[in-house]
């Protein structure tokens, strides 16, 4: 594996699957320059090289500049528009009710006018979010709970929020009614289309625990076949007229059981590798649709889980325990399904090892 990098060393380049790195700009540099690294990179590797995107930032700059380097490189990238809705939260809005995808109920609030009318008409509590995670990134220390974003109870909430964002150019944002529930009924489902519309593989997880609590990414996740929101990314997809691999984010409704879609990742996620040992090597089957052979067959072994160690405890300590939702004894038990982790491997200990010398980074 040839990881392209603006870090020369990290946790991930520590892993001895990692054959060579190659130095990369970061991604606000001129394009032009992003393109000329890309394809030296490729013309140095051996064979034609074949690509996989695992962050928002990289994939918005391999989308929108795909024509410069599909003569050195293979690749399963949806179609571009397709793209632009599913990583600008705004657009994904106005996509989904187009086709009338089962999404929590939806406001866009582009300017200040928008948000005091909104103030005054949602129907609380809501969750507000930017169109990109970037967008509150570059916001002051402390000005939003996290860059993901936020649960807001009241309209007085939702007015300090808009006020704040508005006077630190925090706008546009999108607003959705609360799925009732707690984090463990967020569900992923990981999906792989060929370039013929023929869905060749999917898994399911559910997120035991999230970091940070309630608006985060996944700590702990167990492999679970749930067949419902299988059919609903089934059609998703279909709708979307999409190719290649899918992360479909859905959370069930704890007051009327319904599964709603919350974000499609076109993109590999942090937690990838829980498929792959559950006889779900999605990898496995991008890689041999893209270079023309026969892809591996799939069947999900139900059980095992996922841990990131560190901000799985981090969350548990600071919110689940305290809040009762995960107390010593459930949390116990869910570590006994653990079977891999997100720095720990036994048969790849490089990235452990790292992480005790450097910390971790990403």
């Amino acid at each position: 594996m040839h990881v392209l990098a603006a870090k020369g060393r990290s946790v991930t380049t520590a892993s001895r699957y990692v054959k060579q790195v190659h130095p990369f700009p970061p991604l606000d540099r001129d394009p032009k320059e992003l393109v000329a690294a890309l394809r030296d990179a490729a013309a140095r590797a051996r064979g034609r090289p074949v690509l996989f995107v695992t962050g928002d930032r990289s994939l918005r700059f391999l989308s929108r500049h795909r024509a410069a380097f599909e003569d050195l490189v293979d690749h399963d990238l949806a179609d571009p528009e397709v793209i632009e809705d599913c990583l600008h939260k705004d657009r994904f809005s106005i996509a989904a009710e187009r086709l009338q995808l089962p999404v929590p109920r939806t406001w866009r609030v582009q300017v200040a006018e928008d948000a005091r009318r909104l103030v005054t008409t949602a129907p609380f509590p809501v969750f507000a979010k930017p169109v990109h995670r970037e967008d509150w990134a570059k916001l002051p220390p402390g000005t939003v709970a996290t860059v993901k974003g936020q649960q807001v109870d009241t309209a007085d909430e939702l007015a300090r929020l808009f006020e704040i964002l508005v006077r630190n150019d925090g706008l546009p944002v999108v607003v959705q009614s609360l799925v009732a529930g707690p984090d463990a009924e967020h569900l992923s489902v990981h999906a792989y289309v060929a370039p013929d519309g023929r869905l060749l593989g999917t898994f399911t997880g559910r997120k035991l625990r999230v970091w940070p609590p309630h608006a985060g990414v996944g700590t702990c996740v167990r492999s679970e076949r749930l067949e419902e929101p299988i059919a609903l990314a089934t059609r998703t997809l279909a709708a979307l007229r999409y190719i290649g691999y899918a992360i479909l984010q859905f959370k069930r409704d704890a007051g009327t059981g319904q599964y709603l879609l919350i974000e499609i990742n076109c993109r590999y996620g942090t937690w990838s590798e829980l498929p792959l040992r559950c006889g779900c090597n999605l990898p496995a089957v991008a890689y041999a649709t893209m270079t023309g052979q026969e892809p591996p067959a799939i069947e999900q072994r139900v059980g095992p889980s996922w841990l990131d160690w560190q901000r799985d405890f981090d969350s548990w300590r600071s919110t689940y325990r305290p809040s009762g939702e995960w107390g010593w004894g459930a949390y116990l038990r869910s570590l006994l399904s653990v079977r891999c982790g997100a720095i720990f491997a036994l048969d790849d200990l490089g990235p452990w090892l790292y992480t005790l010398t450097h910390g971790r980074s990403e």
